[in-house]
């Protein structure tokens, strides 16, 4: 959501990808989970193509974007 985009680097320690964040700014509320969604498709997809052993992914109080990832994938 576009309020985890300021929340979570200050409770994480993560940094978020300008382009990621412009996304997200640029889209209706609604359509926010599709970007993240689409964007952790795409890193995982590269981190596999890199030799990445595994990937691990939060659900953060909502499973359904972790389902969609996994479908896409």
């Amino acid at each position: 959501s576009q309020k985890q985009l300021e929340s979570l680097p200050h409770i994480l320690g993560i940094s978020i990808p300008d382009d990621l964040r412009r996304e997200v700014m640029a889209v209706e509320p609604r359509y926010c989970v599709s970007v993240g969604v689409e964007w952790a498709v795409q890193q995982i997809k590269d981190l596999r193509l890199r030799g990445a052993p595994g990937t691990h992914l939060y659900v953060m109080h909502n499973v359904k974007p972790i389902h969609a990832v996994l479908e896409k994938l």
